[in-house]
């Protein structure tokens, strides 16, 4: 498990170019992979930040990415995932369990 806000820009590209596959949530720390040159057989499996959302809903950031640099993306929603949104910075999310995430990633 890698956690990029943890890492240096260079350590976190390193990280990157040495993947085969890549899973996390929906955001910005995804959107790094840009700046790979020529990612080999990479996929991404990104889960969607709130599942509810329908697809013409959720930002278009990862594939526009994902598709510049021919990167097998898939997106994954999960049903049993929860977000309740407030004012400001009060958004709770409650995750499903783990099991739920590990099989969506075959």
């Amino acid at each position: 498990m890698v956690r990029p806000e943890t890492l240096t820009i260079r350590d976190q590209m390193a990280a990157l170019a040495r993947a085969e596959r890549i899973a996390g949530e929906q955001g910005s720390a995804l959107h790094s992979l840009i700046l790979l040159r020529k990612p080999r057989r990479l996929r991404l499996d990104v889960f969607a930040r709130d599942p509810r959302l329908a697809g013409h809903a959720i930002n278009a950031n990862q594939d526009t990415i994902c598709t510049r640099l021919g990167i097998d993306y898939r997106l994954h929603r999960l049903p049993e995932e929860s977000v309740e949104t407030g004012t400001g910075a009060g958004v709770i999310k409650t995750f499903g369990p783990p099991d739920a995430y590990l099989d969506r990633l075959d």
